[in-house]
């Protein structure tokens, strides 16, 4: 959330939890609890993919622009902030050159 905050735009955060074997469900509800106006959780009754999760996660998600970030952290979560304000500018060519470098959006 301090990544997008300082961007003025507004977001929620939707998190997909695949029957995960940790604590992340229990986790992920604090952070609702805390946030309950911007944190948002779907929880698969088991482990149906990568795939799926996605989907799901599109299905539900709010916004006109998703941003996929794994649980694994391969991509930052700072990078997250670079996409919004560029696709607002309209410069479809900085999105592929960022996803060249290594940072992933989906829209």
């Amino acid at each position: 959330m301090t990544v997008l905050e300082p961007l003025g735009l507004p977001f929620e955060v939707l998190f997909v939890e695949d029957d995960s074997p940790d604590e992340s469900f229990e986790r992920i509800c604090e952070l609702h609890r805390r946030h309950p106006e911007i944190v948002r959780c779907i929880s698969l009754s088991k482990r149906f993919g990568h795939q799926a999760s996605l989907a799901a996660g599109f299905q539900a998600a709010a916004g006109e622009v998703v941003i996929c970030m794994d649980s694994d952290m391969q991509h930052p979560p700072r990078t997250a902030s670079d996409a919004p304000l560029e696709m607002v500018a309209g410069l479809p060519n900085r999105l592929h050159a960022a996803a060249a470098a290594g940072r992933t959006y989906s829209i």
